[in-house]
């Protein structure tokens, strides 16, 4: 409305109770990274100081062994700015080896302040039983290679994220990720054995040897308005020793997509250890596969367990989970604030051990667990 008024449309009629807040505003075109790790091995990014990445974050994009070390991730003191990112802070995309993030402090990111994730690519078409026609089908995503010869590929069904076929990465071809002689959205592979026939349309494929084992260890999260952690993996993942201040949604975010972000794939192997949760504005620990069809005995995830963390409440659940087995909570202290709910919500999981006895630490009675189509063991 003038050089410093900016008029705010609300989508309901309550009376704003926004007073005092800050509103950071970006463009939401997301072109380019504000630093690359891009198809290297053995990089390590070792106390630097980020103070504005004016882009995408920090992304590792199919590099091989990527450490992010005593980094701090925050916008300078009196400087006027209160967000250090455009979106994530730190994204490892198809990347293999291990992803190493300790001893950081993330303050202030547009998004997520860490993502590790693959990228499931839509299977549009089948000339024969060895050929697959792909599609990069998110729009914010194409132009990079996403296969070498002797890799192994999975097809999963979108609707249920089950798995479906694999093979070996017999031929390709693909965008190269610096020039435009392959189309940008499309990739044609080649398989060493027969698959399936009519996958096109209703499948989609990850590349699973480019899935990297996890620790993230020591790390603050804070003034983060989404998640703190975002993981997809299905190599080990230890979660430790970290603070999450306040995060606007979940502390802890394990999802798997093949419709709306498509970022891929299941977690076989997580350990979440010694973490504080403090008053998350969402379920401190979501797991929550994006399986649009789901029968209960088809899990999506496997083999998780939440031990000796610290949870403190504000009317949200300690942990939230769909289509998981083998979930085992021991251990764990949580304080209760603000309005009472259950301290777990269930869905569709099986396997489930949670340890609610007075060795678990519980500060007051124990809130309700919400079972709905989950078996407990």
């Amino acid at each position: 409305m003038g050089e410093r008024d900016i008029r705010i449309d609300y989508e309901h009629a309550e009376e704003p109770a926004d007073l005092g807040l800050v509103y950071s505003m970006r463009s939401t075109t997301r072109d380019h990274p504000g630093g690359l790790v891009l198809d290297s091995t053995d990089v390590t990014l070792q106390r630097l100081r980020l103070r504005f990445l004016h882009g995408f974050g920090v992304v590792a994009q199919t590099s091989r062994d990527v450490t992010v070390e005593g980094c701090e991730f925050q916008a300078p003191a009196q400087s006027g700015r209160h967000s250090a990112g455009f979106a994530d802070f730190v994204q490892f995309s198809g990347c293999s080896g291990r992803a190493v993030v300790r001893d950081c402090l993330f303050d202030g990111p547009h998004d997520d302040a860490i993502n590790v994730h693959g990228s499931y690519l839509r299977v549009t078409g089948q000339p024969d039983l060895r050929t697959l026609e792909l599609q990069y089908p998110h729009a914010e995503t194409a132009g990079f290679p996403q296969f070498s010869l002797g890799e192994q590929i999975e097809l999963i069904d979108r609707a249920t994220l089950r798995a479906v076929a694999s093979a070996t990465v017999h031929d390709v071809r693909q965008p190269s990720g610096r020039a435009h002689d392959q189309p940008l959205r499309t990739i044609v592979v080649t398989v060493d054995a027969d698959l399936p026939g009519g996958l096109a349309g209703w499948t989609a494929v990850e590349n699973v040897t480019r899935t990297p084992s996890v620790l993230i260890a020591r790390n603050i999260f804070r003034n983060v308005p989404t998640r703190g952690v975002l993981v997809t993996t299905r190599r080990a993942v230890l979660i430790e020793e970290n603070r999450f201040e306040r995060t606007g949604m979940a502390g802890i975010y394990v999802s798997c997509d093949a419709d709306e972000w498509w970022e891929s794939g299941p977690v076989h192997d997580l350990t979440i250890r010694g973490n504080e949760f403090i008053e998350p504005g969402g379920p401190a620990i979501f797991l929550d596969p994006r399986n649009t069809r789901c029968d209960g005995e088809h899990p999506v995830h496997h083999g998780v367990v939440v031990a000796e963390n610290r949870f403190v409440l504000d009317g949200v659940p300690a942990l939230d989970a769909s289509s998981t087995h083998g979930i085992r909570f021991r251990n764990n202290t949580i304080v209760r604030r603000g309005p009472e709910g259950p301290d777990f919500v269930l869905r569709s999981c099986s396997d489930v051990g949670i340890d609610i006895s007075p060795s678990s630490d519980m500060v007051g009675p124990p809130a309700p667990v919400r079972w709905e189509d989950a078996e407990p063991v």
